[in-house]
C-alpha cells in the first residue's frame, strides 16, 4: 500500500533538493531531504516518549512549517 511516507521517501530519495513546501511565517523553504530528515528525528523522539506503532495522535493547529512537521513526524514514530 503506498502511504504519504512512501511518496515523501520516494521523492527524498530521488529528488532531495527539490521544494516541498515554502512556509511564509518563518521565511523557510523545505526540501524532501529536508522533510524526511525532520520527519524521522520527530518520529524518533516521539518514540522516546512512547509513541508506538498503532497509537493514536490528536493535533490541533493552524496551517504550517510546524503543523506540518508535527503530522509527517508522527508518520515515522
Amino acid at each position: 500500500m503506498r502511504t504519504i511516507r512512501h511518496f515523501i521517501d520516494e521523492r527524498a530519495k530521488n529528488e532531495p533538493d527539490e521544494i516541498y513546501m515554502i512556509a511564509p511565517e518563518p521565511k523557510l523553504k523545505l526540501t524532501y531531504g529536508q522533510l524526511k530528515e525532520d520527519s524521522v528525528t520527530l518520529g524518533k523522539h516521539l518514540m522516546r516518549l512512547g509513541l508506538r506503532k498503532g497509537d493514536k495522535v490528536s493535533f490541533m493547529m493552524g496551517n504550517g512549517y510546524q503543523t506540518n512537521k508535527i503530522f509527517l513526524g508522527s508518520m515515522y514514530s
